[in-house]
């Protein structure tokens, strides 16, 4: 007779570990399709590939590396209550979940720069208006890395955030836990800027609606981002679970690895136009243009040239 499945309501029968690396093998994958997108679209267009380009190729990295992290600390009982791990497990997996939550960190803090070089090569802002896209990017470097020493000083020694057998002293975990929430509540305020403030200028230009709506979609996926920022905003306080922080952070977990892919995502979508044109033909996002492209006549707008060459 075979063995009884493990019970999903005893400590022991829950593990979330096949929903972390489902998560993080899917979202992960599709940031890579599009970064790669981006470099051949980049490449095909320009020869050569720009500053942002070795920035979003960076990112990705650092999400790539975040999802090995991940991917081991979930092979070590990552996902499971700490209470069936060994303490040599419970310490290992927790500075494995430590350093992958970093490095989606600074994946989607860095992928910021990216989109607002691009946003800045696209619509011209104004001086003022630049020094307020160069603002957010820079409050959001600034927020992340005062919560991320915050939260890895918090104890003395550090060591204690892994190892809590250790003789240690805390600050009241409040303190870290609204760091934390207010750095990704900015995030997600600059997500939202960064992906409504295109749609605004594109609309009050003299364009095809189509073409309006198709390259306001392309340069508004950051939404995306800034509403699962939102969202994690609300699991930040997992990672202050000391007792069962192999099984607590797993939210955490999951929402910083679709965040940091999505803003990826989002800065990929409006330099994919040469890739487009390559599968659906010059000008399709509009049939019209064709057509008079066909009888002679100049369509040649700002629209239909920008994102093919910044």
């Amino acid at each position: 007779m075979g063995e009884a499945a493990p019970d999903s309501s005893s400590p022991t029968g829950q593990n979330k570990g096949a929903v972390i690396l489902g998560v993080s093998y899917t979202t992960t994958f599709l940031a890579l399709l599009f970064v790669t997108g981006r470099l051949f679209s980049r490449r095909r267009k320009l020869g050569k590939w720009a500053a942002d380009d070795y920035i979003v190729l960076f990112s990705a990295g650092l999400v790539t590396l975040a999802t090995a992290f991940v991917t081991a600390a979930i092979a070590g009982g990552g996902g499971r209550h700490s209470s069936t791990l060994s303490q040599s497990q419970v310490q290992l997996v927790s500075v494995l979940i430590l350093v992958g939550l970093t490095l989606g960190a600074l994946s989607f803090t860095l992928t910021k720069i990216a989109v607002v070089i691009l946003l800045i090569k696209l619509l011209h802002p104004s001086q003022c208006h630049t020094r307020v896209l160069w603002g957010l990017v820079g409050g959001n470097v600034l927020f992340m890395s005062v919560a991320g020493l915050v939260f890895f000083l918090q104890c003395m020694p550090p060591q204690a955030l892994w190892n809590q057998y250790i003789k240690h002293k805390c600050w009241d975990p409040v303190v870290a836990t609204s760091l934390a929430t207010s750095a990704s509540a900015f995030s997600a305020l600059s997500d939202f800027y960064l992906a409504l403030y295109p749609a605004v200028v594109l609309w009050s230009l003299d364009m095809n609606w189509r073409k309006k709506l198709a390259l306001s979609v392309a340069l508004g996926f950051g939404v995306c981002a800034g509403s699962v920022a939102i969202y994690k905003c609300t699991t930040v306080s997992n990672l202050n679970n000391r007792d069962d922080f192999t099984y607590t952070a797993t939210d955490v977990i999951i929402w910083a690895t679709v965040e940091a892919n999505c803003v990826l995502i989002a800065a990929c979508i409006p330099m994919l136009m040469p890739l487009l044109e390559l599968w659906f033909g010059a000008y399709f996002l509009s049939r019209r243009t064709l057509r008079l492209q066909e009888r002679g006549v100049s369509t040649t707008t700002w629209g239909e040239t920008a994102l093919t060459t910044v």
